[in-house]
């Protein structure tokens, strides 16, 4: 059979009266052509399809393209969006590193926090201490260790910010508490340093000299009502015929047994915390 082309007005073009091979060329109102102009080819009666020619390919490209372009637009303008927020983030997360920073170097000096030493004389009540960049504030925190004995104790200076009076057990009586060596830990509220914790290297140990009976009762200024006594050793253990306790409170230390002739008494003390700040 003859190939056979139709050609006409789209109103008039009907795919199933054409034949298998047949071209149909639309001249005008094709709705699928920017032209109204298209070309069709039959496969089978009412099976057709659409020839594409060098101007619809154009038009094809130039609106994919311009697909394309408004996505692009689209993203660089999500894109603007998002640097602010990713630029705020990285100077919040550079923010929290130096707090997690000033938190691990152990101390916020600016906020009344810090470590520092003493070393003012054990007979001086009047301590100071030196603490780089310290300010004094409320609720700061600090931790002084002491190379001497405290034996008088009374104020404490932390970087010239003035002589405040130290309190132990909600008390002024705070002299002799630390023992050269030892670590203490003081809270600022304001008026007055607490003594809130004491971080001992070794215990106390006192030696009471000799006894010669017992019971006996024994005022000692080392001996606070802070304090409990641990062990104690009286002389040596021939002194020794009878049962015996040792018991501190309010200062004192009582020791109760039986003993034969003198002998010498040491005991041992460690501190216990208990404060009350008012």
């Amino acid at each position: 059979m003859a190939i056979q082309n139709r050609r006409g007005a789209y109103g008039n073009f009907d795919p199933t009266k054409m034949v298998a091979g047949e071209f149909a060329v639309v001249q005008d109102n094709d709705p699928n052509s920017s032209t109204g102009r298209s070309l069709y080819i039959c496969f089978e009666p009412g099976v057709v399809k659409r020839v594409a020619d060098y101007e619809d390919i154009q038009d094809m490209v130039a609106e994919v393209a311009e697909e394309y372009v408004e996505d692009f637009d689209e993203a660089v303008t999500a894109l603007t969006t998002l640097i602010p927020a990713t630029e705020q983030a990285k100077d919040d997360a550079n923010a929290a590193a130096a707090s997690v920073q000033t938190l691990l170097s152990g101390h916020n000096t600016s906020l009344g926090f810090g470590y520092g030493e003493c070393g003012t004389s054990s007979t001086t009540a009047d301590k100071t201490v030196s603490i780089t960049g310290f300010s004094l504030a409320e609720g700061g925190i600090v931790s002084v260790r002491f190379t001497n004995e405290t034996a008088s104790f009374s104020t404490l200076n932390i970087n010239s910010t003035g002589a405040k009076s130290v309190r132990y057990m909600n008390s002024s009586s705070v002299s002799g508490v630390l023992r050269a060596g030892d670590t203490g830990t003081f809270i600022y509220d304001g008026t007055y340093y607490h003594l809130i914790a004491i971080d001992r290297m070794r215990p106390i140990w006192i030696n009471l000299g000799t006894v010669s009976s017992l019971p006996i009762n024994k005022n000692n200024s080392i001996i606070k009502a802070n304090m409990k006594c641990v062990k104690a050793v009286l002389g040596t253990p021939s002194a020794q015929t009878g049962d015996w306790t040792v018991t501190t409170s309010n200062g004192s230390l009582t020791v109760d047994g039986t003993i034969s002739g003198s002998t010498t008494l040491e005991i041992m003390l460690e501190s216990v915390v208990s404060v009350t700040i008012s």
